[in-house]
């Protein structure tokens, strides 16, 4: 009896500690941008350098790539429902998206939290590109 108490609440507690979260700034809907140039409102997940891309649609982004270890960085991943943006708000192709771009991202869904995190791209804007 003692012991299936014991394995009761072990399994409880693990199912308590997912490591999927909802992103309380990945406001999502028709709110979420502001209609004269469809640049979310909000402050951005993150916002920092592209410093990767890989063939399978997903972009490193990395707040102060000259640190290892304590700024933020980020996984993300582009799906049919990102906008990639410039920054005027107009619409552009993911393919513009390079290496060495300053970028402000939006977070969509839940998002992993390891380190670097990992998530879907809501929004990115295209803030400069060298």
């Amino acid at each position: 009896m003692f012991r299936s108490v014991i394995v009761v609440a072990i399994a409880l507690f693990s199912v308590g500690c997912g490591s999927l979260t909802t992103d309380p700034g990945a406001a999502t809907g028709p709110s979420a941008a502001t209609p004269q140039n469809g640049i979310p409102s909000e402050n951005p997940s993150i916002r920092g350098v592209i410093t990767a891309i890989d063939a399978s649609g997903r972009v490193r982004v990395e707040e102060n790539p000259s640190e290892d270890f304590g700024s933020a960085k980020a996984v993300v991943r582009i799906t049919a429902d990102t906008r990639v943006l410039n920054q005027s708000g107009s619409a552009t192709k993911p393919e513009a998206l390079s290496v060495g771009m300053r970028v402000m991202v939006w977070y969509d869904g839940p998002v992993a939290e390891s380190y670097p995190v990992q998530a879907a791209a809501r929004v990115i804007v295209i803030e400069s590109t060298f």
